[in-house]
């Protein structure tokens, strides 16, 4: 949800000092961003993957070039865009109702429903 999926492309040239705390090194440092990234991980086998991010989310970096990794393996994935959501959507109203019903409909779909026990 919102995630930057390509911390190298998001990190290059920049000055964060979050990104420094967590990780303990800068951008410079390629090769801990790299397995920080979720676009690196895309490899044959990967569950199905869905993107929500908010319509006025900047943090959405990597996102569109992960997809296309996705697709091209044939692995299912998809965006959902909040019409004028911030970062972070997902603990507000209107759009955290929203979020979990696109999640709840996403594992139901891939993981089914709960069976009832007798």
């Amino acid at each position: 949800m919102a995630a930057t999926q390509d911390l190298i492309a998001a990190s290059t040239g920049k000055k964060n000092e979050g990104a420094l705390l967590f990780f303990g090194a800068s951008a410079d440092e390629k090769e801990i961003y790299k397995a920080a990234s979720p676009i690196t991980h895309v490899r044959a086998g990967v569950p199905p993957t869905i993107f929500i991010e908010g319509e006025k989310d900047t943090l959405k970096i990597g996102r569109a070039e992960m997809m296309a990794k996705l697709k091209a393996l044939g692995i299912e994935t998809a965006v959902h865009t909040l019409k004028h959501a911030p970062h972070p959507f997902w603990m507000s109203d209107p759009w955290c109702a929203e979020t979990v019903e696109i999640a709840a409909a996403f594992f139901k779909q891939h993981l089914g429903e709960k069976k009832a026990s007798n």
